[in-house]
């Protein structure tokens, strides 16, 4: 056989034969050959699990918050599984939380998960990628209290880090807001804000510089 004619055969057998199915691996032969789970997969599994559990129980105990508008069992139910351990995003759960604190009076409570927030990852995975949103938080929480100063500071900080879709216009309204029960005055605040665009331009702004430049500016102001 001539070597053309023979590639030519052997060409036309290979598209004429059907492909092979790819072998599928199951879930329970992976876990069979890991019975130590040295790469964490049972783990996962029984995480994600518990996690989901833990979703269907907050949103039916809002849910039923609604109906029997009894917020000590909605708070009890959020509680259990925001400081369950369970490793998943819990970051709009955690702040439905600090809103029921708020309403139930219990603004100690509130506070202190928002700072829990900051450090413990089994609520939010990236704690420093949502701090605007918990300076945010304790913010309107100081704003309730009717600590304006501390109020402002705080709404000042909510705003040192970027954000996509920052609301200027909102930001201007809360701001303006709290200066009238205040004693600071939209110019001297403005200008405030004017230096720390300035700095932030040349170097990167700190909470700690921030607060430092807020209180010496406003040490004398209530």
């Amino acid at each position: 056989m001539g070597l053309l004619k023979f590639l030519k055969e052997t060409i036309k057998e290979a598209l004429e034969e059907p492909p092979k199915e790819k072998q599928q691996i199951s879930l329970e032969q992976i876990l069979a050959e890991d019975p130590g789970d040295k790469y964490g997969l049972k783990k996962m599994i029984v995480n994600d699990k518990k996690a989901d559990k833990e979703i269907e129980d907050l949103n039916n105990a809002y849910g039923e918050y609604k109906e029997d508008k009894d917020i000590d069992k909605c708070i009890a139910v959020y509680e259990r599984c925001i400081h369950s351990g369970v490793l998943w995003n819990k970051k709009n759960f955690a702040i439905t939380l600090v809103k029921l604190y708020m309403d139930n009076h219990q603004n100690n409570k509130a506070w202190g998960l928002l700072n829990q927030m900051i450090v413990d990852k089994s609520i939010i995975p990236d704690p420093m990628a949502e701090l605007t949103t918990i300076r945010y938080w304790q913010y309107k929480i100081l704003k309730q209290e009717g600590k304006n100063v501390d109020a402002l500071r705080m709404l000042v900080l909510s705003r040192l880090t970027p954000v996509p879709g920052f609301d200027t216009k909102k930001f201007i309204q809360e701001y303006k807001s709290l200066l009238k029960e205040t004693s600071i005055t939209e110019e001297e605040f403005t200008s405030f804000l004017n230096m720390l665009t300035y700095k932030a331009k040349r170097t990167t702004l700190t909470e700690d510089t921030v607060i430092k430049q807020f209180d010496i500016t406003f040490k004398n102001k209530n």
